[in-house]
């Protein structure tokens, strides 16, 4: 399973072959953008899978976009007016979020779709045909050996 992770842009964790999957930087999410929804990546056999809790927002209230090669997702939760009383404590998130991501070459952006159900949106981003496993015949070849004279 691939595993979530930030990385500086300063460098490359040549390791880890999914690493420009990642949030450019650590500092967006906890620096004047509110909040950063929990975000799950996993990858399939033909395409990446992004997953974010964004609970209580509608569709109006998320954006996706596409530049190139990076995805982003901002978007903005209001709290609610309570009219039978003020609140004193609240845990829910609120605010305007962005996150960012780096997409690797492999990511067919033309494809890439969102779907929001139940608090959750869901990102599919196909990867491009090149990218994707093949399984080569392997045929009876000749006699590679035979000493010729």
């Amino acid at each position: 399973m691939l595993a979530l992770r930030r990385r500086n842009p300063l460098w490359e964790d040549a390791e880890w072959p999914f690493a420009g999957l990642m949030p450019l930087t650590r500092e967006m999410d906890r620096f004047g953008r509110g909040f950063a929804p929990a975000t799950e990546v996993t990858t399939g056999e033909n395409a990446w899978m992004v997953k974010m809790a964004v609970p209580g927002m509608e569709l109006k209230d998320v954006t996706v976009e596409v530049t190139g090669n990076v995805l982003t997702v901002t978007g903005e939760h209001e709290m609610e007016e309570d009219k039978e009383g003020e609140t004193t404590r609240t845990e829910f998130h609120y605010g305007r979020f962005e996150r960012r991501f780096e997409l690797p070459k492999t990511v067919n952006v033309a494809g890439v779709t969102a779907e929001l159900n139940n608090g959750m949106l869901a990102l599919t981003l196909p990867m491009m045909e090149e990218a994707k496993a093949r399984t080569i015949e392997v045929k009876k070849g000749g006699n590679f050996f035979k000493k010729t004279a």
